[in-house]
């Protein structure tokens, strides 16, 4: 497995990859993803915050057309995932969910990823979810949390046999 993220979405997919017995690596950024690729002899799956990931597509597209062992899975972004999850509760999240074009003010925020972000730390401020972006919460490594959030992954888990 190898993760586009450094921080929070790799200590959580490290977690994972470790439970099932995988190797995870972060590839450092989106820019070094194509790179990181081609250095795994073995079959990858690819992590990566699909919010801000188009720009790497074609790179990655050519090489699964090289390779046919490369698996790709781009939510909207690690705190996306979260909020998909159900763990955080708040008033209108679902709306927010479900349309969230009609909530990102695009002066405000650079991608939808920095959206997502700032709803999941908005959402959690002074809880036992508290997220912060550098390190991850423990709380969402929990095993019932951990599976909340695998969980909004469940057609891809499910072809891995997770």
């Amino acid at each position: 497995m190898i993760t586009e993220d450094s921080h929070s979405g790799y200590q959580f997919f490290a977690e994972v990859a470790s439970d099932k017995g995988i190797t995870c690596a972060s590839a450092g950024g989106k820019s070094n993803m194509a790179a990181a690729i081609l250095a795994s002899p073995e079959p990858v799956l690819v992590v990566a915050d699909g919010a801000a990931f188009g720009p790497e597509m074609e790179r990655i597209t050519e090489l699964m057309r090289l390779r046919d062992d490369i698996y790709l899975y781009l939510p909207e972004s690690f705190e996306w995932l979260i909020l998909q999850s159900g763990l955080i509760a708040k008033e209108k999240l679902a709306d927010v969910l479900a349309a969230p074009y009609d909530y990102i003010d695009s002066e405000k925020y650079f991608s939808w990823e920095q959206f997502f972000t700032t709803v999941l730390q908005d959402s959690t401020k002074g809880t036992l979810y508290q997220y912060a972006k550098n390190k991850l919460n423990p709380v969402y490594l929990h095993e019932t949390n951990k599976m909340k959030i695998l969980a909004v992954m469940r057609p891809l888990t499910n072809r891995l046999g997770w």
